[in-house]
């Protein structure tokens, strides 16, 4: 019985099997798959594959093979088989057929049995020969149940902040500012609320006489900003006027001994007023929709109504699903958590690189290592694992199914990337699978739970009545 110790990509990374039948595996072939489960989340699976499946998958190591050695007497990729056996061994094929085989039906079998395994597996070699079939055993470390209590009596309400004329009249201002416009505020006018001034400031020395050179400054008051600190110094004033305004400054040391009165020259230059449009059928037409101000008014409430709902139903979600956790209890395989962090860490490092930051340039500027990182990531990794396992463990328990339709929109939302070895498919379709299970068995929970709470209110309100 041979060995073969053999490397596949963990939970969740996945390959494409589009070129399966050149590594070996036409899928014509009988395959034959049986499972037995055993303690500590091991799967043994046993593989055994028909004498047709060998002979053309010898033919493949064949047609491979002789295009990489030379035989003498032939040119390369030309001798017959038959010479080639005798010159290389037998051997050398049956080894090059066992690595087209073994690898794509493992990941068939895998799919077979439904199991997502965590680690790369330990293959036995049972049976291997012309005329005689493949059969080989692997066994793989595979994704643990969770065990569940009574979910069902989950209750969680949907409870929507009401839209109040506040919110509204919040928008309102807000598309009103959008569409403000600047005008000149007139002979004699002061500078107070309401106003956007431009500003010319001059450092003023110890003798009391302002500095050559001037900062050009805008003081916008237009909004709901006022005047505060040295600033309401130059309230009242008008274009053309020039103002000495100080504050007291602290010594270089920071301490208030010796502390001196730091003084500038600020000339108004101009004083603008923002203008806001009134709010009106005119100006609810102006935004592009042919609408009035009240169905303006009305569209604005609609709006804030779904952002709340849609709020509420998130903030729902969240208890549901820590009140899940609470009650499930499941072993996570170490292996797991491993291959979660790993990825949590590529997520990072990817979002950072989508701002133009490295990893070892934010590690770095706070003072992290990638341990640290890994430490502040854990918790929530291995909240996201039992997460994952408690509602696939509701999906089984509920009899959840996953469409074809469901599965063709998974596999094209999660493509798989090219290049890597034919073993990191195995699980894929498994993978697909209770990730649609895992979405579906939420919104039963969240549709429970929100039903429970709404007959618990309605209980409550009867032995209230009582």
């Amino acid at each position: 019985m041979r060995r073969l110790f053999l490397s596949c990509r963990m939970e969740g990374e996945y390959d494409t099997m589009d070129e399966q039948s050149e590594r070996g595996f036409s899928g014509e072939s009988a395959m034959k798959v049986s499972v037995e489960r055993l303690p500590g989340n091991q799967a043994v699976l046993e593989v055994d594959l028909d004498a047709v499946a060998v002979g053309e998958a010898m033919q493949r190591a064949f047609a491979k093979l002789v295009k990489t050695i030379n035989v003498p007497g032939f040119r390369r990729g030309k001798a017959p088989r038959q010479l080639f056996e005798r010159y290389v061994g037998k051997q050398m094929l049956y080894d090059e057929a066992v690595e087209q085989l073994a690898p794509v039906s493992y990941a068939r079998a895998v799919d077979e049995a439904d199991l997502e395994p965590l680690e790369q597996p330990e293959v036995d070699i049972l049976e291997f020969g012309e005329g005689q079939g493949f059969k080989y055993r692997a066994t793989v470390l595979v994704k643990p149940e969770a065990k569940l209590n009574d979910y069902r009596s989950i209750a969680v309400p949907v409870e929507p902040v009401p839209v109040t004329e506040e919110a509204v009249q919040e928008l309102v201002a807000g598309l009103l500012e959008n569409q403000a416009f600047l005008e000149p505020a007139g002979a004699g006018a002061e500078l107070g609320p309401g106003m956007l001034a431009t500003l010319e400031v001059r450092k003023v020395d110890s003798q009391g006489a302002a500095g050559p050179e001037a900062e050009q400054h805008t003081l916008d008051l237009s909004g709901t900003q006022v005047l505060e600190g040295e600033q309401a110094q130059l309230a009242g004033a008008r274009v053309g006027e020039t103002r000495i305004i100080g504050a007291r400054m602290a010594a270089g040391d920071g301490e208030t001994s010796g502390s001196t009165d730091q003084q500038w020259a600020v000339t108004v230059t101009g004083l603008v007023r923002k203008r806001l449009p009134e709010f009106n059928d005119e100006f609810a037409g102006s935004l592009g929709r042919d609408e009035t101000a009240e169905e303006l008014l009305e569209r604005l409430r609609e709006r804030l109504r779904l952002l709340s709902e849609e709020r509420a139903r998130h903030s729902q979600l969240d208890q549901v699903a820590e009140r899940l956790l609470a009650q499930t209890e499941v072993d996570i395989p170490e292996v797991m958590v491993e291959n979660r962090l790993g990825s949590a860490i590529r997520e990072y490092r990817s979002t950072l690189e989508a701002q133009g930051i490295s990893l070892e340039r934010d590690l770095a500027s706070t003072g992290r290592s990638i341990a640290d990182l890994a430490g502040e990531l854990l918790l929530p990794v291995r909240r996201a694992i039992k997460l994952d396992l408690a509602l696939e463990a509701v999906a089984r328990a509920e009899g959840l199914q996953a469409t074809g339709e469901d599965m063709e929109q998974a596999a094209r939302r999660f493509a798989p990337a090219a290049g890597s070895s034919p073993w990191a498919e195995a699980g894929r379709r498994a993978w697909l699978r209770n990730t649609v299970l895992r979405r579906k068995a939420m919104h039963l929970l969240s549709r429970l739970a929100e039903e429970n709470a709404a007959r618990k209110e309605v209980a409550g309100e009867g032995e209230d009545a009582i």
